[in-house]
């Protein structure tokens, strides 16, 4: 089997492992041998948005992967966990993943279409428009070089989290070209 024509992710794992996610497809690439996950291993989703690995507090390797129906998905090396609107997330539909910034096991940022979300092994943290983010819609994630701060960008303007974890909105008042930002990159 071959990836499919419409690739939405990759993701490179510390293992050195290539994580491809498209529609009807979530792919690994490891030593040169691909395996294949999909509704029948246990995905909840056909259509992969996003895919990011994390270090997992026990030493391996967590697999986010999210996707345009079902939620969030983690895979633990052994099998899939999914969350959605009925066990927490703000929304079934996840646009985008970050891993927790600077490298720190177990957990990563997760955006949908109705907030932003810090998963921490189990445990949420939503965070919305009552902290400060100017769109409910996520979209991307950058993370700085300096791995203690990182972007978001939303569908009415780009906010930045600093070390202190508090949230800076840059929109078209700001000096932006438009509110709507679909993409960001860390320069640097």
């Amino acid at each position: 089997q071959e990836p499919r024509p419409w690739i939405t992710s990759i993701a490179r794992a510390p293992s050195g492992d290539l994580w491809v996610g498209g529609v009807e497809v979530l792919a690994r690439l490891s030593r040169g041998v691909w395996s294949w996950f999909d509704t029948t291993s246990g995905l909840p989703h056909r259509w992969v948005r996003s895919v990011a690995v994390v270090p997992s507090r026990g030493g391996g390797e967590l697999v986010f992967v999210g996707g345009a129906a079902g939620g969030l998905t983690r895979f633990d090396g052994k099998g899939f966990r999914s969350w959605g609107a009925s066990t927490g997330l703000p929304a079934d539909s996840v646009s985008s993943l970050l891993p927790l910034p600077g490298g720190r096991p177990g957990g990563a940022w997760v955006g949908t279409t109705n907030g932003l979300v810090r998963l921490d092994e189990t445990r949420w943290r939503t965070v919305d428009g009552r902290h400060g983010l100017p769109g409910l819609a996520v979209l991307g994630f950058a993370e700085a070089p300096d791995g203690g701060s990182f972007a978001v960008a939303t569908d009415v303007g780009l906010a930045r989290a600093g070390r202190d974890g508090k949230l800076r909105v840059l929109a078209r008042s700001s000096g932006l070209p438009d509110d709507s930002i679909f993409t960001v990159e860390a320069d640097g």
